[in-house]
């Protein structure tokens, strides 16, 4: 764009001269008209502009605009680039800036457009709502998880004691979420959010009163972990299938990336808060903190106005739960997508179960180290939803599900090795990338595929098995850190989850994809 200014910058002298008609002459010295342009009419940078270029005057111009405008053929050129030959006037040039194509040869689109693309679920005002609201109460949650685990080890010193309490907070959704599911696709889905919120909201502050006044017990922790788990059973589910009903159907998977950017950034800032304030004023502060979060997202949901939501399911549960079951096991594409969730789940997502065990043993760190590295994981976590948002369509997906499960195996096993701060942070952040592209990019996957009828049901079995996995792979991690230390159990992880991607690479090329 420098070439517009170049006639005032150069004058007459140069040969660049503005090409007029009619009255416009006597706007000599205002600057360059556009080509048709009247009157009185402002210059717009895209419209091209019609220049007297003498050739002979050549050697006027600076070195580089010289040899660029030499080489500038019409034959040679792509279409809005350099200068052509004007259709009834020899010696006149049309010079006019390079235009933006809509992609290069590779397909690929321009940064800026596709930035905003990833942002367009935003220009719903109830996604912006649900947003907002739930961005401040999963910080919230994730000060409160990040203060849980690090209250019970202080107390235990039992690596044990963490995967016992991973399972009495994830039990719960493997017993009730195919109930969960059923009664979101039954009922009003913003309204079951808003009990659940309510209730969460109660745990919190039963969590901080007992913390604050210095009576907790480990029996309370778990207790209270498995009242969320039952909460979290018949939340997660209608908060997923939820998102239908605030965006348009074409922004869904955009919506649940974004969704997905929303829990791992507040993943990235919960934890390093938790940190500093456990190390000032204790795990109380963080629970109490994480119970007035939910004034937030109470008010979100209470101001969201749904669109008319799909007619309501009246079969009997069991028999809801039946169907999508069937559903989803007669489909082979979603059918190796659980699994490989499952999978992953299972043996892999509990390592952060064992951060503490690395922030205390292995990086001679306290609370801040373990904030530290909870929140590099959020942080790549974000890149790679952010990554996932930039996507159109779920055409390559799988595949990329799959790697993601091998590269998050590998980032856990290097991890396991790690013996400094900044290479456990790096490999961490890795670990989080990945990892996204597998949840999240299962879940974009199964609601693309998935009817509005059966939504509740499908998401209610991804939870079940991403969150109903982890209680057992809490017990087997906790077992095998106690038996042979928490670096090789984290090892043995991360190859058992490079077995699973690498299962579903060889699944997803047998399975028809129609």
């Amino acid at each position: 764009m420098a070439l517009l200014a170049l006639p005032r910058r150069l004058g007459r002298g140069a040969g660049l001269l503005p090409h007029r008609h009619g009255h416009d002459r006597q706007r000599a010295g205002h600057g360059l008209l556009p080509a048709g342009a009247g009157a009185g009419e402002v210059p717009r940078r895209r419209d091209r502009l019609r220049l007297r270029l003498r050739p002979r005057d050549d050697h006027a111009l600076p070195a580089g605009l010289r040899l660029a405008l030499r080489r500038a053929r019409p034959h040679e050129r792509h279409p809005g680039h350099g200068r052509a030959l004007h259709p009834h006037r020899p010696g006149l040039f049309l010079l006019q800036p390079p235009l933006r194509r809509p992609e290069d040869a590779r397909g690929r689109r321009p940064l800026g457009r596709l930035s905003l693309k990833a942002l367009r679920s935003f220009k719903e005002r109830d996604f912006r709502l649900f947003f907002s609201g739930q961005f401040v109460s999963m910080t919230g949650t994730w000060m409160q998880m990040t203060a849980q685990v690090w209250l019970v080890y202080r107390l235990t010193e039992s690596s044990f004691m963490l995967g016992l309490t991973g399972f009495a907070g994830q039990v719960p959704v493997l017993l009730f979420a195919l109930f969960g599911g059923a009664l979101a696709d039954r009922c009003d889905r913003r309204r079951l959010l808003l009990w659940t919120q309510a209730f969460s909201l109660l745990q919190a502050t039963l969590l901080a009163v007992l913390t604050l006044s210095g009576t907790v017990q480990i029996s309370h922790i778990l207790a209270l972990a498995f009242m969320l788990g039952t909460i979290n059973a018949f939340d997660v589910p209608a908060r997923q299938s939820f998102l239908v009903e605030i965006v348009e159907h074409e922004d869904l998977p955009n919506a649940i990336a974004l969704n997905s950017t929303l829990v791992n950034s507040s993943r990235m800032v919960g934890p390093a808060l938790a940190g500093w304030l456990i190390e000032g004023w204790g795990e109380g502060a963080c629970f109490a903190l994480n119970a007035a979060s939910f004034l937030a997202v109470l008010w979100s949901l209470w101001a969201i106005r749904p669109r008319p939501s799909r007619p309501r399911q009246h079969e009997p549960a069991l028999d809801s739960i039946r169907r999508g079951l069937s559903y989803a096991a007669s489909h082979p594409r979603m059918r190796a997508a659980l699994l490989l969730v499952a999978g992953v789940s299972l043996f892999g997502m509990p390592y952060n179960l064992l951060l503490p065990v690395f922030a205390k043993e292995v990086l001679h760190g306290g609370a801040q180290t373990l904030g530290w590295l909870a929140a590099a994981t959020g942080l790549g976590a974000v890149a790679g939803a952010l990554s996932l948002a930039r996507r159109e369509g779920t055409a390559g997906l799988e595949r990329t599900i799959g790697l993601s499960a091998v590269g998050f195996g590998l980032g856990l096993g290097l991890f396991s090795r790690a013996q400094s701060l900044p290479a456990a942070l790096l490999l961490m952040a890795a670990c989080g990338w990945a990892v996204m592209h597998v949840i999240a990019g299962t879940n974009t996957l199964l609601q693309s595929l998935t009817s509005d009828e059966m939504r509740g049901r499908v998401m209610s079995l991804f939870t079940m098995v991403f969150f109903g996995m982890f209680p057992f792979g809490s017990l087997l991690i906790g077992a095998a850190a106690k038996r042979f230390g928490a670096p090789s159990a984290v090892l043995g992880a991360g190859l058992a989850c490079m077995a699973c991607g690498a299962w579903h690479l060889a699944a997803e090329k047998e399975a028809p994809q129609g």
